[in-house]
């Protein structure tokens, strides 16, 4: 007897099961359980092997993009002239169709899925939005709501369409979202599969079968009866993760922070500032953090040529520092703005109705807000001790941080650079 430490479901998901067994899908190698506060998660069911195939999906049993559009509510949307609707737009119509249906093959996979979304910001209530009033996932869900009724405002000229409110489409978006797979350029939905929570080192993977129309869920490491089988959602902010799947990582890896920067309008130089920087507005917003990229190098970039009294002809020459006394300027210019931004995490909450803020986005949202605060902390700190360096001395001591080590390089040589 599979021993795990969570109960395992024997609804719904048992029935699922059932349904790929009875065409003749093998599924005996795994089995969903359930945490306390409802979370499942696909564990083994025997001891799997490195390189194993754990489940295969053909494409009989994958519901996607293209058979959307071949549907009867896909062809409407065609004739609509709605062809210029995503593949998202043309799957949400069809698993909606579906679940209406009372045959439909895709009902017991559809029964499955989880019956709303809460946890994600998208679907918060007004006062668990007012939580991150501080943070631009709240702009981020908020612009996600814009779009997705737009989208089901066009839809609506579809007779068929009138069936279903907006917030069925809104579920059955955020359904796409948070658990679809690309195969061969189409969206598609892997029952079962999709199951699979998230982790940056995966003992699973996902791909094409060997027939390229079937999806695989292959084992990478040796997995040990009950243990959780997990898949890379992609390498994405904590930001990302928790503004589009309603979870928080505890790795600060993931953090990441968002400031803005403007140039002056009465700058002389203002157009030609925003010519270099290649920019329409004098406003733009940078995300900084260990997952963005060259977010705080392209922050300097920015802020040298705001702060600069001249202007060089070719923009790469403010790649890196090139004299004290400009970085320097460019440093105290970063570091107020990042203050600023901090000081809006400390502004007075607003009072909120309690019974309108579940536990967990309460929890979730105090997380994260605390690892934006925790990244532009780690920010102020550099830019701190990159002004003391540049201003006191030259000793290695004042630049000892995990973050920006190739700025952190670049400075140490300027300052022991020749006079």
């Amino acid at each position: 007897m599979l021993v795990t430490k969570y109960p395992v479901i024997n609804s719904s998901e048992h029935e699922l099961s059932n349904w790929l067994i009875s065409a003749g899908i093998d599924t005996t190698k795994l089995v969903m359980n359930t945490l306390p506060d409802g979370e499942r998660r696909l564990v083994a069911a025997c001891p799997i092997s490195a390189g194993e195939k754990i489940l295969t999906l053909p494409e009989s049993h994958l519901m996607s993009a293209a058979e959307a559009r071949q549907s009867v509510i896909g062809e409407k949307i065609s004739e609509a002239g709605l062809n210029h609707h995503s593949a998202h737009s043309f799957l949400a119509a069809y698993i909606l169709q579906e679940r209406q249906g009372k045959d439909s093959f895709w009902s017991l996979y559809l029964d499955a899925l989880p019956a709303d979304f809460n946890h994600v910001p998208l679907f918060y209530s007004a006062d668990e939005l007012l939580l991150l009033k501080s943070s631009p996932v709240l702009e981020m869900a908020l612009n996600r709501r814009f779009t997705l009724e737009q989208d089901y405002n066009q839809l609506k000229v579809i007779e068929e369409f009138n069936d279903y409110s907006l917030l069925d489409y809104m579920w059955a978006r955020t359904a796409i979202n948070t658990r679809c797979f690309s195969l061969n350029g189409d969206v598609v939905m892997a029952p079962f599969m999709d199951f699979a929570n998230h982790e940056p080192q995966p003992n699973a993977r996902w791909r094409a079968g060997e027939d390229k129309a079937s999806l695989q869920l292959v084992c990478q490491e040796n997995i040990a009866p009950g243990e959780e089988i997990t898949i890379s959602y992609g390498s994405k902010s904590n930001r990302r993760f928790y503004g589009s799947y309603g979870f928080v990582r505890a790795d600060d890896s993931y953090n990441c922070a968002r400031i803005t920067l403007a140039l002056n309008p009465g700058d002389p130089l203002l157009n030609e500032k925003m010519g270099l920087l290649a920019i329409r507005d004098t406003s733009f917003d940078f995300d900084i953090g260990a997952n963005e990229e060259h977010g705080f190098l392209q922050v300097m970039k920015f802020l040298r040529i705001s702060t600069a009294s001249q202007l060089l002809e070719n923009d790469r020459a403010y790649d890196r520092p090139m004299t004290k006394t400009g970085e320097l300027v460019a440093l105290e210019a970063f570091l107020s703005c990042t203050r600023q931004m901090l000081a809006m995490y400390d502004l007075p909450s607003t009072q909120a109705a309690e019974a309108s803020i579940s536990a967990m986005n309460r929890e979730n949202s105090e997380m994260f807000l605390a690892q934006e605060k925790h990244t532009l902390n780690s920010y102020v700190l550099l830019a701190s001790t990159a002004i003391t360096l540049l201003t006191h001395g030259n000793s290695l001591q004042y630049l000892r941080q995990d973050i920006e080590t190739d700025y952190q390089a670049d400075l140490l040589a300027l300052v022991q650079a020749p006079a």
